[in-house]
């Protein structure tokens, strides 16, 4: 956020991950969100939880300023319903250095139904298996940042079992939504990595397509041309997944679907 801001970005910028509050009140007419925020993720996790009787909420989040805004939007959120936040848990991240140590520590003796593990998708993944491995039994959550194939891979399928996950994008399995056909076929097509791909290679492909369809729309390939032609997709349909984009709304999507981590290690919805 602190580099874009210096650059004064003079381009259009589409798609911004992560996505908390820091990188989305800088109004900056380039600069085009596609996923939903942090900040809504965090309501429909939260609504979801107390929806099904979990009350005892705890979080686990880095010591940096998306963790710290997690932990007051938290707060709030709980505080309008006459609850509290049950742990705050904060574990040390440097970079690409990280020390959970201090997060399980906060997490000891404490009493909580479910735990909502927030960071980099790496970082999640080993939280998890760490939380687990304490002997942790509560209902782990994570935002749309959490990949489950590496959730799988680094805590096994045993431990990943039953992990809540929220998700912005549209399911990549479901080739019956005309976005995910038309993305899996390209993907087959034109990857130079054969694996299965991530929410995160979709929301590459969507704003992708934007931007080449930004262009067809203004029929100017400059900055200022794509800038005009993104703010012309009112309602844009790209095939089961909505883009709404207007001269006064750079924020394209507020869609979130939680699914869960299955005993199969396989995602279900």
């Amino acid at each position: 956020a602190a580099m874009v801001k210096a650059n004064n970005l003079a381009i259009p910028l589409v798609g911004t991950i992560p996505a908390p509050d820091i990188m989305r009140e800088w109004q900056n007419p380039n600069v085009f969100h596609i996923r939903a925020s942090d900040r809504e993720q965090a309501e429909r996790v939260l609504e979801q939880q107390l929806t099904i009787g979990l009350r005892d909420i705890a979080l686990l989040v880095p010591n940096n300023p998306s963790g710290e805004q997690l932990t007051k939007l938290t707060e709030g959120y709980l505080a309008k319903r006459n609850l509290k936040l049950a742990a705050n848990a904060v574990y040390l991240l440097a970079g690409p250095k990280v020390d959970l140590e201090p997060g399980l520590k906060a997490l000891q003796g404490k009493n909580y139904q479910s735990v909502v593990v927030f960071g980099p998708p790496p970082i999640i993944a080993q939280a998890i298996k760490a939380v687990k491995s304490a002997g942790v039994t509560a209902q782990l959550y994570a935002f749309s940042y959490a990949d489950a194939p590496l959730i799988v891979k680094v805590a096994g399928k045993d431990f990943a079992h039953g992990v809540a996950i929220a998700q912005v994008m549209p399911n990549i399995s479901n080739k019956t939504l005309g976005i995910v056909k038309e993305f899996q076929d390209n993907w087959a097509k034109h990857a130079k990595d054969k694996g299965a791909p991530t929410f995160f290679n979709i929301e590459g492909y969507i704003s992708a397509k934007l931007i080449v369809e930004a262009v067809r729309r203004s029929k100017d390939a400059s900055p200022e041309g794509v800038r005009r032609g993104l703010e012309t997709m009112s309602k844009y349909d790209l095939g089961g997944y909505l883009i709404d984009f207007s001269p006064t709304k750079h924020w394209g999507s507020q869609f979130i679907e939680l699914s869960l981590i299955g005993g199969s290690g396989r995602l279900v919805y």
